[in-house]
């Protein structure tokens, strides 16, 4: 019975972890989208110059 609990809480682990590095992976994502953005108005406002 125990073994069972323990084999449920690391596949929740398990899920969680996934969940997190999804999570990461996509906060990730949106900030290097808002950093290309960023560059490329900055190369627009060098080319003014």
């Amino acid at each position: 019975m125990l073994n069972l609990t323990n084999q449920i809480e690391k596949e929740k682990n398990k899920e969680s972890r996934k969940q997190l590095k999804e999570k990461r992976g996509k906060y990730f994502q949106h900030h290097l989208n808002k950093y290309k953005k960023f560059c490329n108005d900055y190369k627009d406002v060098a080319m003014e110059f």
